[in-house]
């Protein structure tokens, strides 16, 4: 049974952006907080592995979409009749022609029928930037009867002259040639597209690593047992999780940090303990000040709450 390599590496990079996708939707939809009268439990996910994470999966998915859109081989298949159509004062007949163009995947993605294609040229288009900085492009036009037909959708740039060059040589000397009867002519750029994919396989991958290796953090309090105990775990727990324990007297006070970041002010929550350390909620500091301080108040008022006064 044979593998079809694109196939399966196509598969992979699928799995790995909607792998992405389900982890951030998982763990948006788990931060939330669970309250009852004598337990409080926190759910903080890593906001921003999250949003470094759906960066490169975006950039992934960009770079897959060109190489799938993206068209690195155009093939010329030409046939000529010379039994049935006898030389006229010495013409040879023209030849039925249809250019495909296949995307890297292999699916055909656009053909063109030249019913009569009578020559080839090159069509030089000039582009001005806001600069005015000018600029050239390249295109193989080929002639029939009634209208001329683009060799491929995308223009040569200026220093592909070697392969439209290939492409005017290779079609004249087949018009010239009297007792040639057919043509095949492919124009293979796909190492363009295992470029892309490689890329997309790797930003996949970077943003699977950073979204699971990324310390999820559950917080509970729980007045009965006096304890809070915080829990960071990275891939889900797999490895295990870094586990942290105060009795509920040792905290004298939540507080909400700050510090200047390249761009804007970011924010933690933190606990203040009776031995004058420092806890911080989470060691990464984010933007978005107002859910640090709701966090904050939420975890005050409720330790503020005596068992006693909510059994009463």
């Amino acid at each position: 049974m044979q593998i079809d390599f694109k196939f399966l590496l196509l598969t992979i990079l699928f799995l790995i952006i909607f792998g992405v996708i389900f982890c951030c939707i998982h763990r948006q939809t788990s931060n939330s907080s669970e309250q009852t009268l004598t337990k409080l439990i926190l759910k903080v996910p890593p906001t921003l592995s999250q949003l470094i994470g759906i960066f490169f999966v975006g950039l992934a998915s960009f770079f897959l979409v060109f190489s799938w859109w993206y068209t690195p081989i155009v093939q010329l298949n030409c046939t000529r009749s010379i039994l049935n159509k006898p030389f006229i004062n010495n013409n040879i007949p023209h030849p039925v022609c249809e250019v495909v163009e296949f995307n890297w995947f292999g699916y055909e993605k656009l053909k063109k029928i030249i019913a009569d294609l009578q020559g080839v040229k090159l069509e030089r288009k000039t582009e001005t930037d806001k600069e005015g900085k000018v600029s050239y492009k390249y295109q193989v036009i080929l002639i029939n009867n009634t209208d001329n037909i683009t060799f491929r959708t995308v223009d040569y740039s200026k220093g592909e002259s070697e392969k439209y060059q290939s492409v005017i040589s290779t079609i004249e000397t087949f018009l010239a040639e009297s007792l040639q009867t057919s043509l095949v002519f492919q124009e293979d750029d796909r190492d363009i597209g295992y470029f892309g994919v490689g890329i997309s396989l790797f930003l996949g991958v970077l943003s699977l690593l950073i979204i699971t290796s990324s310390p999820s953090i559950i917080c509970s309090f729980d007045k009965e047992a006096n304890l809070m105990t915080l829990i960071r775990s990275r891939w889900f727990g797999i490895f295990g999780n870094l586990v942290i324990q105060y009795e509920l007297d040792e905290i004298v006070d939540v507080n909400v940090e700050n510090t200047d970041s390249e761009e804007s002010i970011v924010y933690r929550v933190v606990f203040v303990l009776n031995s004058v350390e420092i806890l911080p909620l989470t060691y990464v500091y984010s933007s978005g000040s107002a859910s640090k301080y709701q966090i904050a108040k939420m975890i005050k008022n409720f330790l503020k709450t005596s068992p006693e006064s909510i059994n009463t």
